[in-house]
């Protein structure tokens, strides 16, 4: 059985599926990181009183 431990068409369909399921779960992560950051601001009603 020559065949049974080579890379096939069905192993490189899983292959790319697991990868673009794996990059656009990292993609999500990096993105939550940049978009649930706080800047530090002050509001203008402090600057006023100031």
């Amino acid at each position: 059985m020559p065949r049974a431990s080579e890379f096939g068409r069905y192993q490189l369909k899983q292959f790319l599926l697991l990868l673009l399921a794996a990059l656009t779960a990292g993609i999500h992560m990096l993105s939550l990181v940049t978009v649930a950051a706080v800047p530090p601001h002050r509001a203008i009603h402090n600057l006023r009183r100031q």
